[in-house]
C-alpha cells in the first residue's frame, strides 16, 4: 500500500536518541508537554516500583517522543485516544489532556476527538474522557489566570520572508517563512505578544534579486520604512528578536524598528533562522543597538529544519526567561 501512494521504502529512520541520552531528552520531552513539575519524574516513588517512572522517561518519552515525523501535539493526540479507548485511565488520561492542551491542542478539539472515537469506544468511556478534558480545562484555567500577568511580558518581534527562499542549496516556494514559524514556536512555548515587521516596499520576489537588494541596504546602511511601529516596549520584560540571516545579520528592516525603542532594563535574546550562517553577527549588531538591555543567550535555526525545530526552540526560549 505504502508503495502504491509512491512511499518509498524502507522508510527513512526517525529516532533521534540513543540509549546513552534517551532518558536525557525523555525527560526534556516529559517537560516540554507537562511542565517543569515533570523535571525529576523519573527518579521519583517508592523505592520498589520507583524503576517503572524511570522507564516511563527513557523509554515511552526518551524513544518515542523524541521521534521526528510527527509533533508533540500529534503525539499527544494520539495517546489521549489510546488512553480514552483503553478505559480505566482517569489519572492519565487528565494528564494528558492537560498536556494537550499545553502544547496547543485544546479543550474544543479534545472534544471533537472524543466526538470521532464515541462510535468505537462507545458512550461510556466518551463520557469518561469528556469529564478528564474538563477536569484538566479547569485546572489549566487556574492556572493562566494566576500567570497571566507574566505571560504578558514577553514580545517577540520578527521579520520573516515567505515565498522563494534558498532551501538546502535549492530555491523552494514557502507558503509561511521560517522565522515565521520559530516565532509562533517561541509564542506558544512562553507566552506573549507577537509584532511582525512589515517594509512599505517590498522586497522582490525574485530570491536572487531579493538578496541583492538586501546587500545594497546593508552597505548603506539604510533603515527602510515600515507600515507599523512598536512605539514603546515598557510593558514588557522579555524581547525575542527574531529574523532571516541576510548577508549576516538581520535584515535592515529588523533595525528600523529596533533603534526607535527604549532598550533600558529589558532582556534580550537573538534568534536567527539560516542556511549555513548561523547567528552571524546579530548578537553584536543588537548589543551595539539596544543599550541598556541585557542579553540572553542566541539560538541559531537551519531553515530548512525550522518547522521540525519546535522542541528545540521551546526548550531554549523557556531557558531564557
Amino acid at each position: 500500500m505504502l508503495e502504491a501512494q509512491g512511499i518509498q521504502l524502507p522508510l527513512e529512520g526517525r529516532a533521534t536518541s540513543t540509549t546513552e541520552n534517551r532518558r536525557e531528552l525523555g525527560t526534556q520531552a516529559q517537560v516540554d508537554v507537562f511542565g517543569e513539575g515533570m523535571r525529576d519524574f523519573w527518579k521519583s516513588g517508592p523505592e520498589e516500583s520507583k524503576h517503572i517512572n524511570y522507564w516511563l522517561a527513557d523509554n515511552c518519552f526518551g524513544d518515542y517522543y523524541t521521534r521526528t515525523g510527527l509533533s508533540y501535539a500529534q503525539r499527544e493526540m494520539i495517546t489521549f485516544c489510546f488512553l480514552a479507548a483503553q478505559g480505566g485511565c482517569k489519572p492519565q488520561l487528565t494528564s494528558h489532556a492537560a498536556g494537550n492542551m499545553k502544547v496547543g491542542n485544546d479543550k474544543a478539539f479534545l472534544i471533537r476527538v472524543i466526538s470521532q472515537c464515541l462510535p468505537y469506544i462507545g458512550y461510556p468511556r466518551s463520557l469518561n474522557a469528556l469529564a478528564c478534558v474538563n477536569r484538566a480545562a479547569d485546572t489549566q484555567k487556574q492556572s493562566t489566570d494566576k500567570e497571566e500577568i507574566k505571560m504578558e511580558k514577553n514580545l517577540i518581534i520578527y521579520y520573516s520572508r515567505k515565498g522563494q527562499n534558498y532551501v538546502n542549496g535549492s530555491i523552494r516556494d514557502l507558503s509561511k517563512g521560517n522565522t515565521e514559524i520559530c516565532a509562533e514556536f517561541i509564542q506558544k512555548a512562553v507566552g506573549g505578544d507577537l509584532f511582525e515587521i512589515k517594509t512599505v516596499k517590498a522586497y522582490s520576489t525574485d530570491y536572487m534579486t531579493c538578496t541583492e537588494e538586501a546587500k545594497v541596504e546593508l552597505r548603506a546602511r539604510e533603515r527602510p520604512e515600515l507600515k507599523r511601529y512598536l512605539d514603546s516596549i515598557a510593558d514588557y520584560d522579555n524581547v525575542f528578536v527574531c529574523g532571516p540571516c541576510w548577508w549576516g545579520t538581520y535584515p535592515c528592516a529588523v533595525f528600523t524598528q529596533l533603534e526607535k525603542l527604549d532598550w533600558t532594563g529589558k532582556k534580550v535574546m537573538a534568534l536567527m533562522t539560516h542556511e549555513g550562517s548561523g547567528l552571524g553577527s546579530c548578537e553584536r549588531d543588537l548589543k551595539r543597538i539596544c543599550v541598556g538591555a541585557v542579553f540572553g543567550k542566541g539560538l541559531a535555526i537551519h531553515g530548512a529544519d525550522a518547522a521540525h525545530s519546535e522542541r528545540e526552540v521551546a526548550s531554549w526560549a523557556k531557558a531564557q526567561i
